[in-house]
């Protein structure tokens, strides 16, 4: 995770554009089909400007954090082709605009009271999504691979990993 300004409904779109592309692409296929993690995920929050990526049941962590920086890298290189894109934006479109349980409803709604968020501002994002380009998530990952340079790096394991760094024992 690492702090990274994000600037706007504009902005926000493009972070979760290149998260959705990160997880579809590059982390699913080095580190759930070639790592064999049960799960890896990018996300961004507007809120707190943060990016973040993480994995699930990963039998080989510490190779996954270099795995991270290379699908950021990736993300840098050139712009996503038409065909990416389209499909980052509809799936990112498909998150935001899911039906909730009336559980799930309330949920959200309470969120966006605590959060100050108005139907406008979903909207004006919703937009955002889908008038997305490829330069603007190209844009926003660069910005995000030079925030990366000072990230914080948790690795939470259990014992038989070894690696360096601060250990801390934690309750059961």
């Amino acid at each position: 995770a690492f702090a990274c300004a994000i600037d706007g409904p504009e902005e926000s779109a493009a972070a979760e554009v290149l998260c959705h592309w990160m997880r579809s692409n590059p982390m699913w296929e080095k580190i759930r089909t070639t790592g064999g993690a049960y799960g890896a995920s990018a996300g961004s929050d507007a809120l707190s400007d943060i990016f973040y990526m993480t994995s699930y049941r990963d039998p080989s962590p510490a190779a996954t954090l270099a795995v991270f920086g290379e699908c950021l890298d990736e993300a840098c290189k050139k712009p996503l082709s038409d065909e990416d894109l389209a499909r980052a934006v509809t799936g990112t479109y498909g998150e935001i605009v899911q039906p909730y349980s009336p559980a799930g409803r309330g949920y959200a709604g309470f969120r966006y009271a605590l959060y100050a968020l108005t139907e406008e501002d979903r909207n004006r994002k919703l937009r955002a999504v889908l008038d997305m380009t490829a330069e603007k998530v190209l844009d926003f990952a660069k910005k995000a691979e030079k925030s990366r340079k000072e990230r914080y790096t948790s690795l939470i394991c259990d014992k038989s990993i070894k690696t360096t760094g601060n250990i801390a024992e934690l309750p059961l």
